[in-house]
């Protein structure tokens, strides 16, 4: 559910959609894949949001 919220969050920046869930799913099966950077990168993003609308 995390990786889902997190891609979506990616959505208006990704050229491709189902190219990122590709890579995701090569990355996952190479046992490379970690939510912690994708959790982060969203918390900055939102805490940049809140930074411009204060």
């Amino acid at each position: 559910m995390v990786a889902m919220v997190c891609i979506l969050e990616r959505a208006n920046i990704t050229n491709s959609a189902g190219s990122y869930l590709r890579h995701l799913t090569k990355t996952t099966a190479c046992g490379e894949f970690f939510l912690e950077p994708l959790i982060m990168a969203a918390q900055e993003a939102t805490a940049g949001e809140t930074l411009r609308a204060g």
